[in-house]
């Protein structure tokens, strides 16, 4: 029940947290891009990380039993998704499938990445709820205050980085990955064992190739 709840949290927060960036944006409104435009868009992108996200989740939990579609679409009975691979593959569709479009790409990836960002902070309230000790506990509201602290900063760089979208999007890759790294190495001690595997090794990659990114368009945009 608690993950629905946490979904359900993590959905509103997201569309909330949009509307409100993109109802009166200017560039958007240059472009005449509409509010629901974005919205079907956001839809989209919502099915297709839900999608991405139980698929990465299999495939880096794989069962011979996933192979059955009952129980791979049967969440509630087989819990199991992966946050990082909702992220990894709304991104990939966003980019293969609207890269084309003519619509403002980089914009509209600042605006969906700072909603997800929204988000994050409901991902933790079902490991919230099922520790066991207090300092487990403890630790996951102070991951909770830094991804909205962070959120905070994000939105501070979003009012101030006129002229270069898409650095916000990227920027928040790279934290969110990083933050994420650590908070799987932190709860879950084997994982030291093999860092480089599943969840781990697809967050270090993607840090990696963020951050680079994002130096980069930085240096190019002076």
């Amino acid at each position: 029940m608690i993950v629905i709840i946490s979904v359900i949290f993590c959905m509103f927060a997201f569309l909330f947290t949009l509307y409100l960036l993109a109802r009166e944006d200017y560039i958007l409104f240059r472009k005449n891009v509409t509010i629901e435009q974005v919205f079907n868009m956001a839809f989209i992108l919502l099915l297709v990380s839900a999608l991405s996200s139980r698929l990465f989740y299999v495939l880096f939990h794989f069962k011979v039993g996933y192979l059955n579609p009952l129980v791979f679409f049967h969440i509630l009975k087989y819990p199991g998704l992966s946050l990082i691979g909702a992220m990894t593959g709304g991104l990939l569709f966003y980019v293969l499938y609207y890269r084309t479009k003519k619509l403002p790409f980089a914009r509209l990836s600042d605006l969906f990445m700072l909603s997800f960002l929204s988000a994050v902070p409901f991902t933790f309230l079902p490991a919230l709820f099922s520790q066991k000790t207090v300092f487990l506990f403890i630790l996951n509201i102070l991951f909770i205050l830094f991804f909205i602290s962070v959120l905070i900063g994000e939105f501070q760089l979003f009012l101030r980085w006129k002229g270069r979208e898409g650095l916000l999007s990227l920027s928040v890759v790279s934290v969110f990955s990083f933050i994420s790294l650590i908070d799987h190495l932190i709860f879950d001690k084997d994982r030291l064992l093999y860092i480089f595997s599943g969840d781990e090794l697809l967050l270090f990659i993607v840090f990696i190739l963020a951050t680079v990114s994002v130096i980069f368009l930085y240096a190019t945009r002076k």
